[in-house]
């Protein structure tokens, strides 16, 4: 026998599959998060013919934007995956049951925003194609700021700030010097606007997790201007390149079922 012989493949079966490339993101609030600087960050190297990346978001994860203008999460830049043929590498990314994936609040209306609420931010950015398992987790875009009011020249009264994992602010103004003051929002809870002491006449509440906030409404007189609440932040941002499916943790294998099983709220395009 030649050596080396014996380790040689036996003809008719199968060629070993390479290991999948797996990256955790455990327990815990991040950030602005970049999938492919989570993985670069794990010491692995650029993917290549015949890889699969298999990226595991754990429960009890919360991704979240910073503000309005950055996303939750967001897949970065794969110019290896797809290209290749039969033996591209591909991207497969698991939002476990438990992990939340949250856009940022808009800012309720007031002198800041001209009166306005301000739109909610996105959470997740799908920029290019990918196998996706998100049963049991949730998608929630930033809820709206809350319209504001104002007399020209005279008062501001403040629309609420929208939900989000970081709350949009309040919107500024006294509202005639009294009443009930407009409040911020919260991961888990829409802000209110202000409100009269009789009630008539309020400022727009924030949008709660993915809905657009509130305009500012009531009887209104004296020269008194009502704004609009702002728009919902988008949930998914790139649903096309989405294919849902499971994925089996013994073979480490995706199947496409075309079913997504998440609570997903606020805009998708």
């Amino acid at each position: 026998m030649f050596p080396g012989l014996s380790s040689c493949p036996v003809l008719g079966q199968p060629t070993p599959r390479i290991p999948p490339k797996i990256v955790t993101i455990g327990a815990g609030t991040r950030y602005d998060t970049n999938l492919r600087a989570v993985y670069n960050a794990a010491g692995h190297p650029a993917p290549a013919l015949g890889d699969t990346i298999a990226i595991y978001i754990e429960p009890g994860a919360k991704l979240a934007a910073s503000s309005t203008g950055a996303w939750a999460l967001q897949l970065g830049s794969w110019p290896e995956i797809g290209v290749g043929g039969a033996v591209a590498p591909t991207l497969n990314v698991m939002v476990k049951a438990g992990v939340r994936i949250q856009g940022a609040g808009g800012q309720g209306g007031g002198p800041e925003q001209s009166g306005p609420g301000g739109a909610g931010g996105g959470a997740f950015y799908v920029g290019r194609s990918v196998n996706l398992v998100t049963t049991g987790s949730q998608i929630f875009g930033g809820g709206g700021g809350g319209g504001g009011a104002n007399n020209p020249g005279y008062v501001w009264c403040g629309g609420g700030g929208g939900c989000g994992n970081v709350g949009g602010p309040a919107g500024t103004g006294a509202g005639l010097g009294g009443g009930t003051a407009q409040t911020a929002g919260s991961a888990d809870a829409a802000g209110t606007g202000w409100v009269n002491f009789g009630g008539g006449s309020r400022c727009g509440n924030g949008g709660t997790y993915g809905a657009a906030g509130q305009a500012a409404n009531g009887d209104w007189s004296g020269g008194f201007v009502a704004f609009g609440g702002g728009a919902a932040g988008y949930s998914v941002y790139g649903w096309g390149n989405c294919t849902f499916g499971t994925w089996d943790y013994t073979l480490l294998k995706f199947t496409a079922t075309g079913v997504h099983g998440a609570d997903i709220r606020g805009s998708i395009a």
